[in-house]
């Protein structure tokens, strides 16, 4: 067989010089008719975010939590944390914040049902029951602690969950709510973070129950 020249790519060898001349030339067609249908596809390039990987953040988000832990998952939550791990992924901040947000107040509004045995509404000004925010739920809740506590009573994972919450709605959730906020990586990975560890805890003292609830949380029903 006779070698002739190698086959090339961005100046650099490719092919063994002794594959044969027509395997070459039919590689290279190959690599050009690639190159054609490769600028026309609509193909986009994700970089890396911290340590995630990166498929689990563009369809599987919720798989960051403990698998015990996502029978207590609406579909509304899952759809939301799917959401905000494909925006992080596709460097959509603002958006990827809004969807961990979302995710977080979520799961809290049930929380909170269950240590107040009642609905997470307040009266708004149309007069008619409206869904407390994520720093309400947060205030609420961290009276509740203050309360158990004085009564020296269990109190569970109660405080930390409600510090935790409204570090989330005063650094993130109002402040995306305003159009000329945006988030840039580092807090949108910061709040898609904490919106994860805040599920998976409220979940965790919901599973230990204690006194400081007072409705018992039956698996799925959110």
């Amino acid at each position: 067989m006779i070698a002739g020249p190698n086959l090339k790519v961005h100046g650099q060898e490719t092919l063994n010089p002794y594959f044969s001349g027509p395997l070459r030339d039919a590689l290279a067609d190959f690599y050009g008719d690639l190159a054609l249908e490769l600028g026309s596809v609509p193909v986009y390039f994700a970089t890396k975010k911290r340590g995630y990987d990166r498929d689990v953040l563009l369809n599987t988000a919720e798989e960051l939590l403990d698998q015990s832990d996502l029978k207590y998952l609406s579909a509304f939550t899952i759809q939301d944390l799917r959401k905000a791990g494909a925006c992080l992924m596709f460097d959509l901040f603002t958006a990827s914040g809004f969807h961990s947000a979302r995710a977080v107040e979520s799961v809290a509004r049930h929380y909170y049902e269950l240590i107040f045995g009642k609905e997470a509404t307040h009266i708004g000004g149309s007069g008619q029951p409206e869904p407390l925010g994520l720093g309400a739920l947060a205030m609420e809740l961290s009276d509740r602690f203050s309360n158990v506590k004085k009564a020296k009573t269990e109190t569970g994972l109660l405080g930390s969950i409600a510090n935790t919450l409204e570090r989330i709605a005063k650094l993130y959730r109002n402040p995306i709510m305003h159009p000329e906020v945006t988030l840039n990586e580092k807090d949108s990975v910061r709040i898609f973070g904490e919106t994860v560890n805040a599920i998976s805890t409220m979940i965790e003292d919901e599973r230990a129950g204690g006194t400081h609830f007072s409705v018992k949380r039956v698996t799925g029903d959110q």
